[in-house]
């Protein structure tokens, strides 16, 4: 979190990056996963996939090293170099990352018993949720109070303090990741690999979630890598209030994994997908509402962050617990690294849109055919219009499991009916296993396994 966040688009302007350059940062990331067609090839080639996911995590996470030491040289005589130097690690960070992110998935899908994914998620991000809110708190506040303990010193010395101390937590993850046990080899590696990365495309269902994810990806990004920026440039706030509302999303995130992640496991992941995507296509338009007053800094965004932090939790989750549902598990990744590249190529390219837009908004002001001030909401609106596509592709997705749209929000709407679906002691049910005829049981998570699953194995 500590290199993502509000931290790293903060630390290009803080490097004087364009709106184009903060655009590409963002970008990076996600045409990285273009890369995990090659991971998916490893995970299915050597079947390691803890080795390949503990790997690639350490050495993914080293890049920050020279980040540190490069704005360290040359961040404040030359901030262009050291950006473009940002630029390059970043890319390569991310590309290793994704090589890590492809063989987790794989890993995970063969640790996690199916039946309770939805909690076992939920509670997982829930958790990180909490690290989250801890960290941008903290981050964000030690970014403002530097300067002030010690006069005259640059800013960039602040990120790069946080930057080290992300590189020593991310060291201790990997070693983590090691304690936990590995899969056994379920089929011969000389498998056809040609017949594995054709087998999603040919299946219909993947085929819908994808179209769906890809335009959704797109719409997105045209406006999320600049909603930090607007608030510093335009409403001119301190790290510390753009910290607090990160904290407020990751709050509303960790709650509505938690609601979701119950909620999925009960009704199925479709109808919370419906749900949450009508809701979060039209919440950008809600920032048009916002302005350098007090009602934006105290009541408006802190709502839209709630709001949005509740709904994507919901998205984030549904999508992904979805996903697992269709995948086999012969050649699982290949499914994965389709989910993860078209995703982040779709998305990378809504984030450089984006980039020339902001960059060109005296251009696209002249296409209007009345005087008005947008700046940064532009992009918010255009977000918000293109999102309205894929409305009309969600009602296509197929899933097997759950009830339909309308029976769910009618169950939803009762009140009573929360009980059963929550339970009355809704913590204990993150550890409470599905009393299901079908429950496969994984051996490597007793914690959920009943008496009668003890006794197959």
């Amino acid at each position: 979190n500590l290199t993502g966040s509000v931290f790293l688009p903060a630390f290009a302007l803080a490097l004087n990056a364009t709106p184009v350059q903060v655009g590409m940062l963002a970008a990076i990331p996600f045409f990285a996963n273009t890369s995990q067609f090659l991971g998916s090839y490893l995970v299915e080639r050597f079947q390691r996939r803890k080795l390949l996911t503990t790997g690639f995590s350490f050495v993914s996470r080293c890049m920050w090293i020279p980040v540190v030491l490069l704005s360290f040289w040359k961040g404040d005589s030359s901030p262009q170099f050291a950006l473009y130097g940002l630029l390059v690690l970043v890319l390569t960070s991310a590309i290793l990352a994704s090589f890590s992110g492809i063989a987790w998935l794989s890993w995970m899908a063969g640790l996690v018993p199916a039946d309770i994914r939805g909690r076992f998620f939920g509670l997982r991000n829930s958790l990180l949720g909490v690290v989250t809110v801890s960290v941008t708190l903290a981050g964000s506040r030690f970014l403002d109070v530097l300067p002030n303990w010690f006069p005259g010193i640059s800013q960039l010395r602040a990120f790069e303090i946080l930057f080290s101390f992300a590189v020593v937590a991310g060291m201790i993850s990997s070693y983590l990741l090691t304690k936990k046990p590995e899969l056994p080899t379920n089929f011969s590696v000389n498998t056809q690999f040609k017949k594995i990365y054709r087998a999603p495309l040919k299946n219909p269902d993947f085929r819908r979630l994808i179209e769906f994810s890809m335009i959704r990806s797109f719409a997105t990004n045209i406006a999320a890598p600049f909603f930090i920026v607007y608030m510093l440039e335009d409403l001119q706030l301190s790290y510390s209030t753009i910290g607090i509302f990160t904290i407020l999303t990751s709050l509303a995130d960790l709650v509505g994994m938690w609601i979701w992640g119950h909620l999925s496991d009960q009704i199925g992941n479709k109808p919370v997908i419906v749900l949450v995507t009508i809701v979060t296509t039209f919440l950008p338009v809600c920032w048009l509402l916002t302005g350098p007053n007090d009602l934006t800094v105290f009541l408006l965004i802190p709502i839209f962050n709630l709001t949005g932090g509740f709904m994507w939790a919901g998205y984030n989750l549904c999508t992904v617990n979805l996903l697992f549902r269709m995948v086999p598990e012969e050649g699982n990744s290949a499914y994965f690294a389709f989910w993860s590249v078209l995703n982040g190529f779709c998305a990378g390219i809504g984030a450089l849109v984006g980039g020339v837009m902001a960059k060109n908004f005296d251009l696209l002001m002249a296409l209007i055919p009345f005087s008005v001030d947008f700046g940064y909401k532009l992009l918010f609106l255009i977000s918000a219009m293109v999102r309205i596509i894929p409305l009309f592709l969600v009602f296509k997705i197929r899933e097997n499991y759950g009830m339909p749209f309308v029976k769910a929000i009618s169950v939803l709407r009762n009140v009573k009916s929360w009980g059963s679906l929550m339970g009355f002691n809704a913590p204990l049910h993150f550890f409470l296993p599905n009393r299901s005829d079908q429950d496969q049981p994984s051996p490597y998570w007793p914690l959920w396994r009943n008496p009668a699953a003890r006794s197959r194995h």
